[in-house]
C-alpha cells in the first residue's frame, strides 16, 4: 500500500508531497527532517485520490492555524528613557545650532530600528532606506542577554542581545529598548520550550 507524505520548509513555507510505500514511511520522515522539513500527514494514497487536487491550496484546519506565527513583542529603540545624558546634551547643543542635526540623525536611527519577536523567531530590522535584518529562530537561541544601567532600569529600557548555537558571537543586539524584562521572558519561555520538544 502506498501513503501520500506532505509537509513544508518552515524557513520558507514551500509544501511539499510525496509518495512511499509503507514500509519507508519512517525513513522518509527521517530524511524530511534532516533536510529542515517538517511533516505534517501521512495519509493513504486511496485518500489523496478523493481529496481536492494538489495543485489547490490545502483548507486550513484549525489545528494548522492555531501554529501560525503570533507577533507578541515590537519594539523601537526610544531616545530620551534609553539616553538621558545624552539626550540633554543634544537639547543643550540645540542652543548653537548642531543639536537640531544629531536629534534628527538620532530620531532616524530609532524609527529605522525595529525588534520583533514571535513565537517563533526574533527579527532586528535596521534602515530607512536600506534595509539590514537579522533573525534567529527561537529554536536555536543559545543565550539571551540582557544589560540595564541604573538610569535605563529605572526609566525600564535596556539592552536585548541574542546568540543562536550556529554563530559564535551576538547576531542581534538592541540598545534602548523599552520594558527589556518583557522580551526576555518571551524569548526564554519560547527557548525553553523549544528545548523539551
Amino acid at each position: 500500500m502506498k501513503f501520500r507524505v506532505h509537509g513544508a520548509n518552515p524557513k520558507t513555507g514551500d509544501e511539499f508531497d510525496f509518495d512511499v510505500d509503507a514500509d519507508t514511511i519512517q525513513e522518509a520522515e527521517e530524511k524530511a527532517q534532516k533536510a529542515g522539513m517538517l511533516v505534517s500527514r501521512v495519509v493513504p494514497l486511496v485518500e489523496v485520490s478523493k481529496s481536492p487536487p494538489l495543485a489547490a491550496p490545502p483548507s486550513r484546519q484549525p489545528a494548522e492555524q492555531d501554529t501560525a506565527e503570533k507577533v507578541l513583542f515590537t519594539a523601537h529603540p526610544v531616545m530620551f528613557r534609553g539616553s538621558p545624558i545624552q539626550f540633554v546634551l543634544a537639547v543643550g547643543l540645540c542652543l548653537v545650532g548642531i543639536g537640531f542635526l544629531v536629534l534628527l540623525v538620532w530620531w532616524l536611527q530609532c524609527l529605522g530600528t525595529k525588534l520583533t519577536i514571535t513565537n517563533e523567531r526574533s527579527t532586528l530590522r535596521k534602515g530607512i532606506l536600506s534595509k539590514a535584518t537579522t533573525e534567529v529562530w527561537h529554536r536555536d537561541i543559545r543565550n539571551v542577554q540582557l544589560k540595564q544601567g541604573p538610569l535605563q532600569r529605572l526609566f525600564d529600557v535596556g539592552s536585548i542581545g541574542i546568540s543562536s548555537a550556529g554563530q559564535s558571537g551576538v547576531e542581534i543586539v538592541a540598545s534602548g529598548i523599552p520594558k527589556p524584562n518583557k522580551a526576555k521572558d518571551i524569548l526564554d519561555h519560547y527557548k525553553r520550550e523549544s528545548l523539551a520538544h
